[in-house]
């Protein structure tokens, strides 16, 4: 059975480890699907950087999964105030 990776979910299932106040929004992530996607590919390349030895670049991927986090946040915070924000 082949298995297809979806960086969406892989996305928000890291998400909702890492900020668990973001379980509150189960249901709602598809409104920041460009953004679970993009913390998918950052936090696997943080891998990457972390086991191949090029350590340069950590801080700021780092900074980049903390800043993709607080995004991911306030976004779903304000579609839970204005839902009617996209619709249409």
């Amino acid at each position: 059975m082949r298995q297809t990776f979806d960086p969406f979910a892989h996305g928000w299932l890291l998400l909702q480890m890492r900020c668990p106040a973001l379980r509150a929004f189960r249901g709602k992530q598809h409104r920041v699907k460009d953004l679970c996607e993009s913390y998918s590919e950052v936090v696997l390349y943080l891998e990457w950087l972390r086991t191949s030895g090029h350590k340069n670049l950590l801080g700021e991927y780092g900074q980049l999964c903390i800043d993709l986090e607080q995004d991911v946040y306030w976004f779903l915070v304000f579609y839970d105030a204005h839902p009617e924000v996209g619709m249409g």
